[in-house]
Parts: C-alpha cells; sequence; structure tokens
C-alpha cells in the first residue's frame, strides 16, 4: 500500500470535518407566509401630486410639525 503524504490527509480529515460542520450547522431558510398578513391601511386616498389638496395637506403638516417643536427640544 503506497504511503499517503502527511498533509494530504490532513487537508482530507479537514475538508471532511469542513463538509460535516457546514451540514449539520446548515438550517432551512424557511419564512413564515403569515407575519404580515394583519398589516393594512386606513389611510384617506391621497389627493394627486400638485393638487391644492395635498398642497394644503403638506403645509397643514409642516404647522403642525413646527408647532410641537418645543416639547421635542425641551
Amino acid at each position: 500500500m503506497p504511503e499517503v503524504p502527511r498533509f494530504a490527509t490532513k487537508v482530507v480529515i479537514g475538508v471532511a470535518i469542513a463538509l460535516g460542520a457546514g451540514v449539520v450547522g446548515l438550517t432551512p431558510a424557511v419564512a413564515d407566509p403569515g407575519a404580515f398578513n394583519t398589516l393594512s391601511c386606513s389611510c384617506q386616498q391621497a389627493a394627486p401630486a400638485g393638487s391644492p389638496a395635498r398642497k394644503d395637506a403638506i403645509a397643514r403638516g409642516i404647522r403642525q410639525g413646527l408647532s410641537d417643536w418645543s416639547a421635542v427640544t425641551g
């Protein structure tokens, strides 16, 4: 029987250990299909871009944000 060099034996053993650890540590990546089924939005239909209603809503949000600024910095 021919003698196998030591480094070849170590390489084969190392590869076997690495593959074995990879197979044992392998877990299936399964997503829960029902994780986000309960999400919904009760928002009203958004106004078209550039419409007066949208501009008013943006201005109202900015005014509200600025009026509550003291509570944030306070």
